[in-house]
């Protein structure tokens, strides 16, 4: 027989597979630090108090209408969870999902792209340390592909943007010869 909360770890993915063989002393190894979901959500997110969380915190997600949303991001040793603040799951895929992260340092924006599913944007203060996170963790989940991060520049962005307006949206015109 087995306890409530061994059913819901069960459940929510939190049994390491036999075919990862992770114990306590791969996961500190890793030297990743573990965390709290933050101190006011505490209480929305009591059924994780027994699962090693390597990242909890606030985001604001950029929705299908660019409008964005409080969300809270948490990182587990097998899944990467995308909640409502009051506790409900929305959405959460396996590290092996994630094919590309794209990384704007300084609008401190992370995008997951997951070709399977569709992608996630969102802004957080914490991107190098989210960064880290998902390439140790998944890392260990042996995925097919790499994963490839890309560091895109605001500057770069913006650039590309006063070159569209400067042309009024038409590609640049040859200087003849």
């Amino acid at each position: 027989a087995t306890s409530a909360d061994e059913q819901f770890l069960y459940f929510i993915g939190v049994v390491a597979s036999t075919a990862m063989n992770l114990s306590t002393n791969v996961v500190n190894a890793l030297q990743l630090k573990r965390c709290d979901v933050p101190l006011e959500l505490q209480a929305n997110f009591a059924a994780l108090r027994h699962v090693p969380l390597f990242f909890a915190g606030h985001i604001r997600k950029l929705n299908h209408r660019f409008a964005l949303q409080d969300r809270v991001l948490i990182a587990t040793l097998d899944h990467v969870y995308v909640c409502d603040p009051n506790g409900d799951i929305l959405r959460c895929f396996p590290y092996s999902y994630i094919e590309t992260v794209l990384v704007d340092d300084a609008r401190h924006q992370i995008a997951l792209v997951v070709p399977s599913e569709y992608d996630v944007a969102f802004t957080t203060p914490e991107t190098h340390k989210l960064l880290h996170v998902i390439e140790v963790i998944r890392g260990l989940h042996h995925a097919a592909t790499p994963l490839r991060v890309e560091h895109v520049s605001a500057a770069s962005n913006d650039a590309a943007d006063e070159d569209e307006d400067d042309n009024n949206g038409s590609p640049p015109q040859g200087g003849g010869a």
